[in-house]
């Protein structure tokens, strides 16, 4: 349901995606999404919560980092630091739909 979930609102925004779409991809009644979420915000939640901590988290640890490395030329600094974003964005393409 997760899976499915994180692949339609990707696709299709937050506003567009029914649970009734998530439970068709996914396989599952409707009800059984209800069963283990209380509404959708809180399916939605429970995907971006943990891939906060494990990916948005760290990234902005790098970003951080490179910065506090930083020789001096803050060109060179935003540049990095916009290089590591994109990449970031291009290897989570999905996440970031959604959280935008």
């Amino acid at each position: 349901m997760i899976e499915a979930a994180l692949l339609c609102f990707a696709e299709q925004g937050y506003a567009a995606t029914s649970t009734r779409e998530i439970a068709r991809r996914a396989g599952v009644a409707e009800a059984t999404i209800f069963r283990h979420f209380v509404s959708k915000s809180d399916l939605l939640l429970r995907i971006v919560r943990p891939l906060a901590q494990r990916i948005i988290l760290p990234s902005i640890d790098d970003s951080r980092a490179l910065i506090l490395d930083a020789s001096g030329d803050i060109e060179e600094v935003i540049r990095r630091v916009m290089l590591l974003r994109l990449a970031f964005a291009d290897a989570h393409a999905p996440i970031v739909r959604i959280l935008l």
